[in-house]
């Protein structure tokens, strides 16, 4: 990935408080800088649209400050689920991270299927985080959920990013369940994730576990293994599986809005990493 600035959408809530300190913890990684953006709707009163600019520039200034890390500010009109994806595709980014409130949703009201509307659109990589998300904790080990994705080297490639940057170890993770078999492609998934982590020199381990939990999908599953080994992220792609489309979608809003705040790694099939 060789891109510029790290993407953070501000809505001046406690989410996106904690997206802009995970934005610089990548940035300190990566020495890359933050790009601040608040949306502002075409009938916001001009009162209104200059006091946003205005707090939105001393968060900028104050991230500067405080952590020698550049951060701009950019106020603009539009909505999150339009121009959002258009402003970040068209500018030369690294990646996107933002917040979300779990369960409770968005100011903007983006949880669950919303998120992955907007997060659908973007080229990069997306990093959600939520409220209750622990900065702290180091984004290692990453849990990552094997599918038949038609674009996973995406996620691979993205994964690999974050593993290298952090010195994270990465968990191929997959259910099993009873007379069920893994799709070609899910074969061959498995086979380029691991071809690409040892090629970069990524400590990972393949992990296949049988269903302990009664559930349509895997996500339950998923995130009591994160929690059991105290993953500090899971990635996963953002668009759904023709093998798996009847329950990947409430599957992938589970694991965005995961109780535990785990920080959720996205990417769509339109990523250049």
């Amino acid at each position: 990935m060789d891109r510029t600035k790290i993407i953070v959408p501000v809505d001046f809530t406690p989410a996106s408080d904690m997206a802009v300190r995970f934005a610089l913890l990548i940035a300190q990684k990566t020495a890359h800088s933050l790009m601040l953006v608040h949306l502002l709707s075409t009938d916001t009163p001009p009162s209104e649209k200059a006091s946003a600019e205005n707090r939105l520039a001393e968060m900028a200034d104050k991230t500067t400050r405080e952590s020698g890390i550049t951060a701009q500010a950019l106020c603009a009109g539009g909505t999150i689920f339009n121009d959002l994806p258009k402003l970040t595709n068209r500018h030369d980014h690294l990646m996107m991270v933002i917040g979300t409130h779990g369960i409770h949703g968005l100011k903007q009201k983006l949880f669950g299927a919303d998120m992955l509307k907007v997060v659908r659109k973007i080229r990069i990589p997306v990093l959600i985080v939520q409220e209750g998300s622990n900065p702290a904790g180091p984004l290692n080990p990453i849990v990552l959920p094997i599918g038949g994705h038609r674009d996973f080297k995406n996620i691979v490639e993205a994964t690999g990013a974050v593993a290298g940057w952090f010195g994270s170890a990465v968990h191929i993770y997959s259910v099993l369940k009873p007379g069920e078999e893994y799709s070609a492609k899910t074969r061959e998934n498995i086979l380029q994730a691991e071809q690409y982590f040892e090629q970069q020199h990524i400590p990972y381990q393949r992990v296949e576990e049988e269903v302990t939990l009664f559930s349509v999908g895997y996500a339950r599953q998923t995130i009591q293994y994160a929690r059991k080994i105290s993953g500090g992220l899971i990635s996963i792609m953002s668009v759904t599986t023709e093998e798996h489309f009847y329950f990947a979608q409430p599957d992938k809003e589970s694991l965005i809005n995961n109780e535990q705040g785990i920080p959720v790694l996205c990417t769509s099939d339109l990523v250049t990493c």
